[in-house]
């Protein structure tokens, strides 16, 4: 049914997820808090999200499994301290990511170069209006001016 999620927290044991190999379509997907998940691997089918957070999961060190994830809504990516790469997302370069409607944050991923965060907003084809990559591991693109577009204050 429309509206439905999937939350995976606190699951400390968790080396992959396994189960969501059919998942084509996300409306919300939340993957935060597993401390051993060191894979994404079964969710190579999904290609769409409406919303998809993946943050505190400090072994994480890449996202392999979403490089046919094409469409995203929301994404955030956060406190993910092992992760080194996002090339899986960035199109042209293994990933398929092309359109983002309304925000993509990657943020505070202590071991992601600022500019390889970067590259997935430069390589999309629609471009959220609402966007942060900073705040990553310093590098040549870090305090740029236009790695942020915060969310408007209510």
């Amino acid at each position: 049914p429309a509206g439905m999620g999937v939350s995976l927290f606190t699951n400390p044991a968790m080396l992959a997820i396994d189960g969501l190999g059919g998942l084509v379509h996300a409306d919300r997907l939340v993957i935060s808090g597993n401390d051993s998940l060191v894979s994404l691997d079964s969710l190579s089918a999904m290609t769409h999200a409406e919303w998809f957070e993946l943050s505190d999961n400090p072994s994480l060190p890449n996202l392999k499994g979403l490089q046919n994830l094409q469409e995203i809504k929301w994404l955030t990516i956060t406190g993910n301290n092992a992760l080194e790469s996002v090339d899986t997302l960035v199109a042209g370069q293994g990933g398929s990511l092309v359109k983002g409607t309304s925000y993509i944050g990657i943020v505070g991923n202590p071991s992601l170069l600022d500019c390889d965060a970067r590259q997935v907003h430069d390589n999309l084809q629609q471009k959220p209006p609402y966007y942060c990559y900073h705040v990553n591991k310093a590098d040549a693109c870090s305090g740029a001016g236009d790695t942020c577009e915060p969310l408007p204050m209510p």
